[in-house]
């Protein structure tokens, strides 16, 4: 028992004495490093070493760098601070310039045999430079080959190196803390800043798992004014693949997080900071392949997924990559784009994308499919329904196929693209019925317009103004900006190709057109229409016109033919220059063109010419019976009123005439026409010839006519006939407008005043002579009053001169 006892009490020494001896070395050791701490850095002067850190790093370098004093601290660390650090390009420009850098080794990393070796930069300023080559600054910083004769590194094989365990297991640790980043494309000259940017890469070895981060609060405005606000954060690791002396790959997990920015491009994109926008993406990368086994990425209702893979063969690498989308809700995309809301979208959406084939030669198909889709805005009275497919492949749609449905409107439109950095393009549009009236408010409210501007037109009272009425309605559209879309676009700028339309039945702003046929050819800026032909008006149109867009304003040509348009049928659609006018059934052939599409370019730019028939000719305004006999008649002498003769069908007749021909031209906005023949129907009228001019601007007259009684229902003859046609004629001159014509009656009544006295000379002198002339010699005198032949326009002889010719027999000279 003693004994025992005994045992027990030395080993309890034994035991303490052991503790002890542990801790007397592990107060040693401390002791050591304390001393170590405090004596080191004052024995050791680390910044003699600051230039041939510099002088090795410059040789690895394009560019700079410069290093302040470097110091020495082992408190529970080996620290090496960096009073200053600044790295330039070749250029002499700053990339990276920080005030606070350090290198740091815990202790307790070495002491566990995987040391770690942290960079810090506090507060650093990072410049980013993308030059007009498109290159950045920060990868031209290193230099492409570190021989020194310039010639490429060889690769060295891991396998035949032996690298030290305590390398292999180290790890490096990156931190950029609170840095100001600016960046600069100095070809487009954007400039953008983010402030407060924090980076981390730890445990870069290559025998862990490597976590990094980024984040920063982003406030920035692009030229394209795009702003982006809020919050970011990308935090993933990349896991080496292999030994630690042979690592055959990596694999690669990672999250963007945009959840919580807020980005506004214009009208076409909004995403609100409560709208979720992320990215997931899981990947394998070896030696010559990777793995995409999963990429997600969401935006509000949009979810795409992506996988592929590729593999590198000698200089070729090929791929094969697959993403498909969700069927979209386009009644939700309302809470990314504004646009999406103001057409109060719906329907769906759906996207698939094959990528294969070698890098530098990549194929693709690309699908995009519309299902039901409702299209409505506030200028539409009805939704419109879209449905349609596009298939995509590469630099080339490959076919489009568009179908557009309303009540009374249909639309197709199929076609393709070639190479679209310059398109070449071919499409075909095809339609049933087009009634624009009642699909968008501004081609109703056009036709309104019209109607109320033709409607004041149709008084004399509300005619005065026309000039402004006729303004007003050009108003309704500015034809001229219509293509700017398409000249401000370099692509479309630079495209070739064509259009071919049929359309059976088009009704815009009030007038009805039926099988509009053409090919529209698109090239250089320039517009045409080839073998155009409609139906209007009960009448054909044929021809070509051209717009030549190059201009500020477009460039118009037309070779026009117009086959018995009827006038009619423009006033019923309230065509302002067809109401109260002239009516009838119109051929015409018309070249004219010039500078712009409004109506005051028209006025002041367009020249041309042509001829014009009517059939069935109306004009509806002159009342030419009631005319000639206020106008004429009334201020004739009694005795003259009772032998001219105005019958009813031509006081009620308003001008009809069996045709009316004429020649035209058009220059400064005058309308001038000439050799104007209107041919009456039998006994129903009074032909017409004239010529004159009308001043577009507010349609006035100017007009010298000649009605003629080729038909004598006046019985004029007998008193006057003109030289000219043979027959009683009248001739006013016409001003005022088409709308309103005023009648200056003024020679045509002097001329008709002087044949009257003339002839109450003659029928005098007739009295006086034949009661005193012998027999049958008085019937010699019939021919004074007759009034065959003429020289004073009006078809009669002076009285004396009758007189004379009479008894020229008589007395035999």
């Amino acid at each position: 028992m003693k004994t025992e006892g005994t045992t027990n009490k030395s080993r309890k020494n034994k035991g303490s004495s052991i503790k002890k001896t542990i801790l007397y070395v592990l107060i040693s050791i401390f002791g050591l490093f304390l001393v170590a701490a405090i004596a080191l850095p004052l024995l050791i002067d680390v910044d003699k070493f600051r230039p041939e850190i510099i002088a090795e790093a410059n040789k690895h370098i394009d560019g700079k760098l410069e290093l302040g004093k470097l110091k020495l601290s082992l408190w529970g660390k080996v620290q090496i601070d960096v009073d200053g650090l600044k790295l330039t390009d070749k250029q002499g420009q700053s990339v990276v310039e920080v005030k606070d850098a350090g290198f740091h080794l815990p202790l307790w990393t070495l002491l566990t045999g995987r040391p770690e070796l942290r960079l810090i930069l506090n507060s650093p300023q990072i410049h980013i430079v993308k030059n007009t080559a498109g290159k950045l600054n920060l990868s031209e910083i290193a230099k492409l080959s570190g021989a020194p004769n310039g010639e490429p590194p060889k690769a060295v094989s891991r396998g035949n190196l032996a690298l030290p365990t305590l390398l292999l297991t180290s790890r490096f640790t990156f931190l950029i803390q609170k840095a100001d980043v600016s960046y600069l494309d100095q070809k487009t000259r954007e400039n953008y800043k983010i402030k407060d940017l924090n980076f981390t890469l730890r445990d870069v070895s290559p025998s862990s798992k490597m976590p990094f981060e980024i984040s920063a609060g982003l406030d920035l405005e692009m030229q394209n004014k795009t702003k982006i606000m809020g919050p970011f954060w990308l935090k993933g690791e990349a896991t080496p693949i292999g030994t630690l002396t042979e690592i055959s790959g990596a694999n690669l997990q990672a999250e963007l997080n945009l959840d919580k920015l807020e980005i506004i491009s214009g009208d076409a994109f909004h995403k609100k900071s409560s709208v979720p926008l992320n990215i997931k993406i899981q990947a394998k990368a070896g030696k010559d392949s990777f793995d995409l086994p999963s990429l997600q990425f969401h935006l509000a209702e949009i979810e795409l997924l992506a996988k592929g893979f590729g593999q590198t063969s000698g200089n070729v690498t090929t791929v094969e990559i697959k993403l498909d989308t969700n069927k979209i809700d386009l009644a939700k995309l309302s809470e990314i784009s504004p646009l999406a809301k103001t057409y109060d979208l719906n329907g769906q959406l759906g996207v698939d994308v094959r990528i294969q084939g070698p890098t530098d030669k990549l194929g693709y198909t690309g699908n995009l499919k519309l299902s039901d889709v409702k299209l409505r805005s506030e200028n539409m009275l009805q939704p419109l329904t879209l449905d349609g497919t596009i298939k995509l492949i590469p630099n080339e749609l490959e076919s489009l196929i568009i179908h557009l449905k309303a009540q009374e409107f249909d639309l197709s439109l199929n076609g393709k693209v070639q190479d679209f950095t310059k398109p070449r393009f071919q499409f075909a549009l095809t339609s049933t019925q087009m009634n624009l009236d009642k699909l968008l408010k501004s081609s109703s409210q056009a036709a309104d317009k019209r109607k109320e501007v033709a409607q004041s037109g149709a008084k004399s009272s509300e005619a005065t103004d026309s000039k402004t009425a006729k303004s007003n309605e050009s108003n309704v559209v500015d034809y001229n900006t219509l293509f700017d879309p398409l000249k401000q676009n370099k692509m479309f700028a630079d495209a070739k190709g064509s259009l071919t339309v049929s359309i059976q039945k088009l009704k815009s702003t009030g007038v009805q057109i039926d099988n509009l046929k053409s090919e529209f050819i698109w090239s250089d800026l320039v517009f045409s229409m080839k073998e155009l032909s409609m139906k209007l008006f009960d009448g054909s149109l044929t021809g070509s016109m051209n717009f030549n867009l190059k201009g500020s304003k477009p460039v118009v040509a037309t070779n026009i033919t117009v086959t018995g348009l009827q006038t009619q049928k423009m006033a019923e659609s309230q065509m302002p220059m067809a109401k109260d006018s002239i009516k009838g059934k119109i051929t015409a052939v018309m070249n004219i063109g010039g500078s712009g599409l409004n109506h005051n370019d028209i006025l002041s730019n367009w020249k041309g010419g042509g001829n014009l028939s009517i059939k069935d000719a109306v004009f509806s305004s002159f009342e030419i019976g009631k005319q000639i006999r206020d106008g004429v008649i009334a201020k004739l002498p009694d005795f003259l009123k009772s032998k001219i003769k105005i019958p009813d069908s031509l006081i009620n007749q308003k001008g009809e005439y069996e045709t009316i021909t004429m020649k035209y031209s058009l220059s400064n906005g005058v309308f001038e026409f000439g050799d104007l023949v209107g041919k009456a129907y039998p006994d129903k009228g009074l032909d017409l010839r004239g010529s004159g001019k009308v001043q577009l601007a507010n349609y006035g007259l100017e007009t010298n006519l000649d009605f003629i009684d080729t038909y004598n229902m006046t019985k004029g003859d007998s008193i006057a006939k003109d030289k000219r046609y043979g027959h009683f004629t009248l001739s006013p001159r016409v001003t005022g407008t088409i709308y309103d014509p005023k009648f200056d009656w003024g020679t045509t009544v002097g001329r008709l005043a002087q044949s009257a006295l003339e002839q109450k000379g003659k029928e005098a002198l007739q009295n006086v002579v034949k009661d005193k002339l012998p027999g049958g010699l008085g019937g010699l005198l019939k021919g004074v009053g007759g009034g065959s032949g003429s020289n004073d326009g009006g078809g009669n002889k002076n009285p004396a001169d009758a007189v004379k010719g009479a008894l020229k027999g008589l007395f035999g000279h």
